[in-house]
């Protein structure tokens, strides 16, 4: 039976149980403070599928505290204009006021 060893980079182990809060995003999501963890997730999972599965460019995560959510930036190709990428689980509850604050405010 061949056993299989995880990698290690620079004094670290890589192991598939760690290497997601290990991400750089993901402190940095840590850092913002917010409150819903489910909403933290879904963003770190939208962020990883933009850049690694569809090359996404420029992509950024900010923080929206008036509304206590992530959100993140990027685009699609080069040349294209930055979008703005409000990442929810499908039982999200958005009110049309809500929406209306997030258009309003994507700079929180």
């Amino acid at each position: 039976m061949t056993t299989h060893k995880s990698p290690v980079i620079d004094d670290i182990k890589i192991n598939r149980n760690n290497w997601l809060f290990d991400h750089p995003i993901w402190s940095e999501i840590q850092s913002f403070g917010m409150k819903d963890l489910r909403q933290q997730r879904i963003s770190m999972t939208v962020y990883l599928d933009l850049c690694e599965a569809k090359d996404w460019l420029t992509m950024k995560v900010h923080k929206c505290s008036q509304l206590q959510l992530v959100y993140l930036s990027g685009k699609s190709q080069r040349k294209a204009p930055v979008e703005y990428i409000l990442p929810l689980t499908a039982d999200s509850e958005l009110s049309q006021e809500k929406n209306s604050r997030i258009s309003r405010t994507h700079s929180c």
